[in-house]
């Protein structure tokens, strides 16, 4: 029994917490980190805009101090529409595993976010371990 709490303990991600935890592409879209569930992030998108947002949840992505962190995969879509003036739940998960206590990261939109094609130019989520 010990040595079974060890290895979960060993192997369960970390959870962050929002430092900065909304940001604004102005008459475009907006993103709020609502909730962190363990190594799950719960953002609301909104759509700023007068055409249709989507979101390719597989083009968030996380900067850490050692490169890129891409999602893991879950969930049922990984591509929304978002209609004019609507807002979509988007939920990404992350491996912390290599980050430390008190580190800070970047949670990315810049990818994901497409109107007409074109990627929205957005500000990062901040985060940081705890």
């Amino acid at each position: 029994m010990k040595y079974l709490m060890l290895f979960l303990v060993g192997c369960a991600s970390a959870a962050v917490a929002p430092v900065k935890g909304m940001v604004v592409s102005p008459s475009q879209a907006r993103v709020e980190l609502r909730q962190v569930d363990s190594d799950v992030l719960k953002f609301m998108v909104y759509n700023d805009s007068a055409e249709t947002l989507v979101v390719d949840r597989d083009k968030v992505y996380a900067r850490t101090h050692k490169g890129d962190l891409r999602r893991i995969p879950g969930g049922w879509a990984s591509v929304y529409d978002i209609p004019a003036g609507g807002s979509h739940a988007v939920y990404v998960r992350f491996d912390w595993g290599d980050t430390k206590t008190a580190e800070q990261s970047e949670v990315r939109f810049d990818k994901a976010l497409t109107i007409r094609g074109n990627g929205i130019a957005i500000e990062a989520i901040t985060v940081v371990r705890q």
